[in-house]
């Protein structure tokens, strides 16, 4: 198993984390993010406050991440959130760049179109819990 269940509860917290970067977090988010918890076979009362800011620090969080795999599904969630509300605010960018070098596998190419690639790709990674 490449992503564990640690690993995905960082992935879950990543994309709250990218919701309420732009201090809005839309239907569409709340629905990728449960689109996640279900894929994950996680108890969706575990992060039932999408809401609530969170109090760990997700550049440090993401460093906890297992493996390679783990990573990759990490940004592609990241990513797919963030361009969720078709309105890619600059301060989710930074973010990703920031997240992109820390983690060291590779950025996304950010543009709509990869958008659904993006996200086929990282439930695929979840999935296979």
């Amino acid at each position: 198993m490449l992503i564990n269940a640690k690993d995905l509860r960082i992935i879950i917290k990543g994309a709250i984390h990218m919701a309420q970067q732009d201090k809005k977090v839309v239907p569409e988010e709340k629905a990728l993010i449960q689109k996640i918890i279900q894929a994950g076979k996680i108890d969706a009362e575990e992060f039932s406050l999408i809401d609530t800011p969170l109090e760990e620090d997700i550049s440090d969080l993401c460093l906890q991440l297992s493996s390679d795999q783990a990573k990759k599904a990490f940004l592609l969630t990241m990513f797919t959130i963030a361009y969720a509300d078709k309105d890619f605010d600059k301060s989710e960018q930074e973010l990703l760049d920031d997240l992109s070098i820390k983690l060291g596998v590779g950025k996304v190419k950010m543009d709509a179109h990869t958008v659904k690639a993006c996200e086929d790709e990282g439930m695929k990674l979840i999935s296979a819990i």
